[in-house]
């Protein structure tokens, strides 16, 4: 079985999975498509700063969240 990504691939060199807000310096950067390292503290594992997390839609369905760790914008995934 082959190990699904992180977040989906760019298209055509486009990736929008980023933090949203313009005063982060998170702003416009992508999460990395790679599964990240578990346990404290993104620079000593070397994993960029966002977390996967979910929230639940009306009709109960888990939508996939980005979680920015400068200032927890939290975009869906597209």
């Amino acid at each position: 079985m082959e190990d699904k990504s992180r977040i989906p691939e760019a298209v055509e060199g486009i990736q929008v999975n980023f933090c949203k807000n313009p005063r982060c310096e998170n702003f416009g950067i992508p999460a990395s498509v790679v599964k990240q390292p578990k346990g404290p503290g993104p620079k000593d594992l070397e994993r960029d700063t966002y977390r996967i997390t979910g929230k639940k839609n009306v009709s109960g369905i888990s939508i996939p969240i980005l979680a920015c760790e400068f200032c927890d914008e939290r975009p869906t995934i597209e």
